[in-house]
């Protein structure tokens, strides 16, 4: 970061390839295709403002069996453990795969588990719906289409470990610019297309597939995305936007492969990114933000100029040590606004015992949301004068309707002694 608040891309100059970034108790964690200098595999590195980025060692150990190619890593948390799905093998055949820890930096250890059956799968990317089901989208190659060569499917996930066994496309190549080569050798010379990287999001009850399309070669190269209000339940392809709303420009060339991750402030979206250096001896890491215009998704990229830096928090606290609080016990907040967004992380150090928030008006309780376990769950809570949303793991916990106005919001722990970490809190003044 820039002195006057500003960033200038790439936030990571060097090789950084296939970025994926999981925000975790207020930090960032990136992990990239690979192998990395250690001898490990899928690099990481680590932040807490999506700008200033450390080197932490490689993900995982090799496979035995000589694998040349690890590719294009996700991390996603659940329960109290780190999965990262990722692909392997020789380029031409590919599977997903999924490996575990106990932390974000790993080490992660393979689970034995191949999740898909075809000969080439690639670009794992896992979504957490609305109902709580989790859905595992892909990259394959659909050799029968009109358009042949990779697009994208769906499956429902059963469990970390294990597909339902029925995945469906998603976005199949179609239009000129997704062409990955006109006649490709190793592919019997056919008009080969590529769709790939696939990441998704829902906005204002809209499901979004951001993928990447062509050969980072071609000046068309870039990212686009395809939309549906079924979501991943749908049985039919979803609705493409035609042209990249990321793409090869006279400065920056390739950017793509991209994921998508919640800034500092917990309310910018940020699209991360590769493109390739000016000599495209490597793919470096990029940031730019990411926001709509009524439905259609806009990406303000890729930059090349110095830019507003991600914004920061009007609280952060509890990043380098975590508050501990005793059976019984609560910490409280002060908002000074009408208007604010809290997001903490939280545990219980006990197995008797309860942990949570509640919002106060004064000495009044207005609503008290807790959760028990020793994994650590995530509170996110969106004040807006009367109206209330609360967030239990990144699903909509409730809408309450509460009486009074919220002032403050304690941290409290009830049965057992809870660990709360993470906290930011965005005022939005009046």
């Amino acid at each position: 970061m820039t002195a006057g608040g500003t960033y200038l891309n790439p936030v990571y100059p060097r090789s950084f390839p296939d970025p994926f970034v999981l925000k975790f108790r207020g930090e960032y964690w990136g992990y990239c295709t690979g192998f990395r200098n250690d001898g490990r595999v899928f690099g990481i590195l680590h932040s807490r403002d999506l700008v200033e980025w450390t080197e932490r060692p490689g993900a995982m150990e090799p496979l035995p069996g000589g694998h040349t190619c690890y590719w294009a890593p996700e991390v996603t948390y659940d329960n109290g453990r780190f999965y990262l799905y990722y692909s392997v093998g020789n380029e031409e055949r590919m599977e997903i795969r999924v490996a575990v820890a106990d932390s974000p930096e790993g080490p992660f250890v393979d689970s034995g588990r191949r999740l898909t059956s075809e000969d080439f799968a690639i670009d794992a990317h896992v979504f957490l719906d609305r109902d709580g089901t989790r859905w595992l989208f892909y990259a394959t190659d659909f050799l029968t289409h009109t358009h042949i060569g990779t697009g994208t499917v769906r499956d429902r996930m059963r469990d970390p470990f294990t597909l339902a066994g029925d995945p469906r496309p998603v976005t199949l190549p179609r239009y000129d610019w997704h062409v990955y080569h006109p006649n490709r050798p190793e592919k019997g010379g056919v008009r080969w297309h590529t769709v790939e990287g696939p990441f998704v999001l829902e906005h204002e009850g809209v499901y979004y597939q951001m993928f990447s399309g062509g050969n980072w070669q071609n000046p068309t190269y870039g990212v686009s995305y395809a939309t549906s209000e079924e979501g991943p339940r749908s049985l039919k392809e979803w609705a493409q936007e035609e042209l990249p709303i990321l793409r090869t420009t006279g400065e920056v060339v390739g950017p793509g492969h991209n994921s998508v991750v919640r800034g500092p402030d917990n309310r910018q979206l940020w699209c991360v990114y590769h493109r390739w250096s000016p000599d495209a001896s490597a793919r470096v890491l990029a940031i730019d933000p990411l926001d709509w215009e009524g439905k259609r998704m806009r990406v303000a990229g890729p930059s090349t100029t110095p830019q507003p830096a991600p914004r920061l928090p009007t609280v952060s606290a509890f990043l380098d040590e975590p508050l501990v609080l005793a059976e019984g016990g609560e910490h409280l907040l002060e908002t000074g606004a009408s208007s604010f967004l809290l997001e903490v992380s939280a545990r219980a150090l006990g197995d008797l015992g309860d942990f949570g928030i509640a919002l106060r008006n004064g000495e009044e309780e207005l609503l008290r949301i807790v959760a028990e376990g020793r994994a650590i769950r995530l509170f996110r809570v969106e004040v807006d004068g009367p109206l209330v949303t609360v967030f239990l793991d990144g699903l909509v916990h409730s809408r309450p309707e509460i009486a009074g106005t919220v002032s403050g919001i304690a941290l409290v722990a009830s049965g057992a002694p809870a660990e709360f970490s993470g906290l930011a809190l965005t005022v939005e003044r009046p």
